[in-house]
């Protein structure tokens, strides 16, 4: 992945489709032998979010994220696309794939979680830091809509994913769904990455939960007979 991907795809449409696939590997999303990437595109009216979806061979579609109709628009198309879809294609933000994990690493040790998911409406992102640090030493970001901070971090090294380590430590990293319905992250001791970094033990919660304070304890957690090991989401991702 180079930054110029982020900032605007030349040559055709075809050529800007191949790019994304290609340069945003982490941002490939799979179900049942279809492939897509999710693309946000903001102006002054808002983010609006499109799927594109290569539709086999060297065929691309693509329709707004939410969009109740069945029907994708091929590209390119004859008559052209509609603006706003090319301008998604040229210079939407590819989004890390639904389900995927990430930590913010900072001087070597994960501080905070960064999940990517989709709720009933639009594609979300949650930040989850690690209890018990000062609000300073949180990411820069806390709060800001998903954008191409995300791949510029990632790009140097302060924003890694967690896949192949959370996949390799079984009954190491757990998910627990409180009584308000809100989750966190309990990682029950160190886990040390091949690439120099660590996954430090400790309560990884959304971040407007922990202004709040009220965090159960690790113990607790860890205690929980609903806790759900993350270790089997990852294998095979």
């Amino acid at each position: 992945m180079s930054l110029h991907t982020l900032a605007g795809r030349q040559g055709s449409l075809r050529d800007a489709c191949d790019g994304l696939f290609a340069a945003f590997p982490l941002a490939v999303d799979r179900c049942g032998g279809r492939r897509w990437v999710t693309l946000l595109l903001a102006d002054d009216s808002g983010p609006a979010f499109y799927r594109l979806q290569a539709a086999g061979g060297a065929d691309y579609a693509i329709c707004r994220w939410d969009s109740d109709d069945p029907v994708i628009t091929p590209v390119p198309v004859a008559a052209g696309l509609a603006p706003a879809m090319e301008a998604a294609i040229r210079s939407g933000v590819p989004l890390p794939r639904a389900g995927a994990m990430f930590g913010w690493a900072c001087d070597g040790s994960v501080t905070a979680l960064l999940l990517s998911y989709a709720d009933e409406d639009v594609p979300a992102w949650s930040l989850l830091p690690r209890a018990g640090l000062p609000q300073d030493a949180w990411p820069p970001f806390a709060g800001e809509l998903l954008g191409s901070w995300f791949w510029e971090h990632y790009q140097a090294g302060r924003i890694v994913d967690l896949a192949a380590l959370v996949a390799g430590t079984r009954d190491a990293v757990f998910w627990v769904t409180g009584s308000d319905g809100l989750g966190v992250c309990a990682v029950a001791g160190d886990i040390a990455s091949p690439d120099g970094w660590t996954l430090p033990q400790g309560v990884y919660a959304w971040h407007e939960v922990l202004r709040g304070g009220g965090v159960p304890s690790l113990g607790e957690l860890l205690a929980d007979s609903g806790k759900t090991d993350l270790a089997p989401r990852f294998q095979g991702c």
